[in-house]
């Protein structure tokens, strides 16, 4: 996409997060506690999940339920980001077509209503720690310039997504499922070897540098420089791809 869209990050920041806050408003208007929804979801998650590992690795469950949480609230943050964004522009299209806003903008209200939806699942971590990992309670702030690099990495794939199922709308049924596979690739439920088959799945997996990257900084207090590293190259093919793209596509609005 073309650099000039980048500032309207900064220069339409009110409009993106107004939209943003304006898409929670909606979709919790008739809940009585609103996206705490979501937090009470990623609780039994979190503790089904870790009965379930284990059950099957012999582990204690509370002494993997803080890894698992961690795991769990970036892939739910990276997998509704990715997922929403193949309606992102079908929803918005109303408003792309009467409107002066730039589509990019579509995608930013899209990150940071998943944002905010983050900081409300947070509140598990924090209460977890408390009681699990005193000691690495402190160590949640890195999750912070974690969670801006992720998000901002999203912003890319998000609009190719966007911009691929809008052009061809039956992909929309094939996201999911492919998701859902991706899920168990990624080591999420499953602690990574140094050698085999999942440590190959590990250097060819994105989300499994960032589940890296976190529990590094988290649980050890370090930063693993090879995933960060791996993660910033990403970004800028990620970005380079796009604007390579954006120059040979029509804007949205011409399709509408």
């Amino acid at each position: 996409m073309k650099w000039h869209t980048f500032r309207t990050l900064i220069s339409s920041r009110g409009v993106w997060s107004h939209l943003g806050w304006r898409d929670l408003k909606v979709r919790y208007a008739n809940s009585v506690i609103g996206p705490w929804w979501s937090v009470a979801n990623l609780v039994v998650v979190v503790l089904s999940s870790s009965l379930a590992v284990s059950f099957i690795s012999t582990s204690n469950a509370l002494s993997i339920l803080p890894r698992v949480a961690v795991g769990y609230i970036f892939w739910t943050f990276i997998n509704t980001s990715l997922l929403e964004s193949a309606w992102s522009f079908q929803n918005a299209k109303g408003m792309l077509l009467n409107t002066e806003i730039h589509e990019i903008l579509v995608v930013y209200q899209l990150v940071w209503r998943n944002m905010v939806v983050f900081a409300h699942n947070s509140v598990v971590l924090i209460f977890l720690f408390m009681i699990l990992e005193r000691r690495a309670l402190l160590n949640l702030v890195f999750l912070l310039p974690i969670l801006g690099l992720v998000a901002f990495t999203l912003v890319c794939p998000m609009w190719l997504i966007s911009r691929l199922v809008y052009r061809i709308p039956t992909l929309r049924s094939l996201i999911p499922p492919i998701f859902q596979f991706l899920f168990f690739l990624t080591p999420v439920l499953w602690t990574p070897s140094d050698t085999g088959a999942p440590n190959v799945l590990i250097e060819i997996n994105p989300v499994a540098w960032l589940m890296g990257l976190s529990e590094q900084a988290v649980f050890n207090s370090e930063v693993n420089w090879k995933f960060l590293l791996r993660l910033v190259l990403f970004l800028i093919f990620s970005l380079f791809a796009s604007e390579f793209l954006f120059r040979r596509l029509k804007s949205i609005k011409t399709q509408i």
